[in-house]
């Protein structure tokens, strides 16, 4: 009796993973397309108008992903604050360590490629060109979409530590990297080392406290001091 309900429960984790990984897909490459789709019927010039329809998709990407993990969520919460000193111990300390780890592959990296990657760079253009959409899906909407389906779904079914971190981080960065396959470009398929380190890193941070919280509140803490850097350094080029 038991050994059926493992094998239910492991069934509908599996249907659970797939499902999120199709939503995080569809998260983080449809509303562009959506984007160009409309600005294009519409012949819209107004780049207000397509940051908010941009922002209206991931809206309601992310209100079907808060949907699914309604249950998770609502139950890791108190126990964040609970224990929030070592929950923003594990944060700082595992940002510190995947920031350094980021910096070192970049620099390695873009010493072989020449550059950034094909889908950093779309995401930069992008992130400049619809301010307010990219505030909030990076800063926020993306961060609690992305560890809910990376991390969150697969501790279910992977307990070991290592490979936890290893194969969610793998995956992570895998799914930041699907424009380079689709260019050709394999030589940005290095880069999977600094995305999936990233990963690794926040996977690490997840484990270590068995709150999603933490992984949240790390990657947002990440993207939102990027982004920072990102629109300094496009203001600081206006002045010169």
């Amino acid at each position: 009796m038991k050994n059926n309900h493992e094998k239910k429960q492991n069934k509908i984790n599996l249907l659970s993973i797939f499902i999120s990984i199709i939503i995080i897909l569809t998260y983080m490459y449809i509303p562009s397309l959506i984007v160009q789709i409309f600005a294009k019927t519409y012949n819209s010039s107004n780049s207000l108008l397509v940051d908010l329809t941009r922002l209206e998709v991931y809206i309601i990407l992310f209100i079907i992903f808060l949907i699914i993990f309604n249950k998770e969520l609502r139950e890791s919460l108190p126990r964040f604050f609970k224990n929030l000193k070592t929950n923003l111990k594990a944060v700082f300390k595992n940002w510190g360590c995947s920031y350094l780890f980021m910096i070192i592959c970049n620099i390695c990296i873009v010493s072989i490629v020449g550059g950034i990657s094909s889908n950093e760079a779309a995401n930069r253009s992008l992130m400049i060109a619809t301010p307010i959409s990219s505030i909030v899906s990076v800063c926020l909407i993306g961060p609690i979409c992305e560890e809910l389906c990376f991390r969150a779904n697969f501790k279910k079914i992977i307990s070991n530590k290592f490979l936890f971190c290893l194969i969610t981080g793998l995956i992570f960065g895998s799914a930041h990297l699907i424009s380079s396959i689709k260019t050709g470009n394999w030589q940005e398929l290095l880069y999977i080392v600094s995305f999936s380190g990233l990963g690794f890193f926040f996977a690490k941070a997840y484990y270590e406290t068995d709150n999603i919280y933490t992984s949240i509140t790390i990657h947002i803490l990440h993207n939102s001091v990027t982004l920072s850097l990102l629109y300094l350094a496009t203001y600081l080029e206006t002045l010169i």
